[in-house]
């Protein structure tokens, strides 16, 4: 039992990093949320919403955002293992 709470806590932390994640790449390049939905096809309220943790995106709407922010998924998740290592060697 105490393994699948661990599981859903990580597969929460995991989406927040993801929404962070969209959040500040959007931010670096400059972009509204206006902007990264009309380069994308992706609702503003859902990139809103996966912004702040509150969707899980499938892989079809996260590889839209992450390709118009310049990223691939693989890329993206690269970057959250990163900020992951650094957390760590801080602790």
């Amino acid at each position: 039992m105490e393994e699948k709470y661990r599981e859903s806590i990580d597969l929460k932390t995991d989406l927040i990093d993801l929404g962070i994640l969209i959040n500040r790449l959007r931010e670096f390049k400059g972009l509204t949320l206006r902007d990264l939905s009309a380069m994308s096809g992706v609702s503003v309220g859902k990139i809103c919403e996966l912004e702040n943790g509150k969707l899980s995106p499938s892989f079809y709407t996260l590889s839209k955002l992450c390709r118009s922010l310049g990223y691939s998924v693989a890329n993206a998740y690269t970057l959250i293992e990163a900020s992951h290592r650094d957390l760590d060697d801080v602790g």
